[in-house]
C-alpha cells in the first residue's frame, strides 16, 4: 500500500460556515498505474476549497481515488472543527475520521474534472 501522510487541508463547514483545518491520510493499492505524491495533494486541495462536511470530503477523496486508479483507496481525516469552541464546548475535539465509502460518489459535482486532473499527464 502506498501512503501519503499528512496533507494539509483548510476548509469551510457547509452548515456552520466554520473553518475545519486538519491533515489528511491517503493510501491505495498500486497495480499498473501509480500516482505522483502531488495529484493526491491536488485531490485534498480540490474538495477542501469547497463547503462541505469532514466525512462527505473524507469518502469523495477516496472515490475519486479509487475509481480513477481502479483499485482500493482509503482517505482519513484528522481535524478540528472550530465551530464546536463556538457553541460553548470547553475542549474542542479532534477528530479521526474514516467513514464506509459508498460504492457511487453521490453524483458530487465536479468528480469528473478532478478525475481528469489526476490523470492528466504533465
Amino acid at each position: 500500500m502506498i501512503v501519503l501522510r499528512n496533507i494539509p487541508f483548510k476548509s469551510h463547514c457547509e452548515h456552520h460556515l466554520a473553518p475545519i483545518i486538519g491533515t489528511t491520510h491517503i493510501g491505495y493499492l498500486p497495480d499498473q498505474r501509480v500516482v505522483g505524491i502531488s495529484k493526491l495533494a491536488q485531490v485534498v486541495d480540490a474538495y477542501a476549497a469547497r463547503l462541505t462536511i469532514q466525512e462527505k470530503m473524507t469518502a469523495q477523496i477516496a472515490n475519486l481515488i479509487d475509481r480513477v486508479l481502479d483499485r482500493g483507496a482509503a482517505s482519513m481525516h484528522e481535524d478540528a472543527q472550530r465551530a464546536q469552541a463556538r457553541h460553548g464546548a470547553a475542549h474542542p475535539s479532534h477528530a479521526r475520521r474514516i467513514p464506509p465509502r459508498p460504492a457511487d460518489p453521490e453524483g458530487v459535482p465536479g468528480t469528473d474534472r478532478n478525475a481528469q486532473n489526476l490523470t492528466a499527464p504533465r
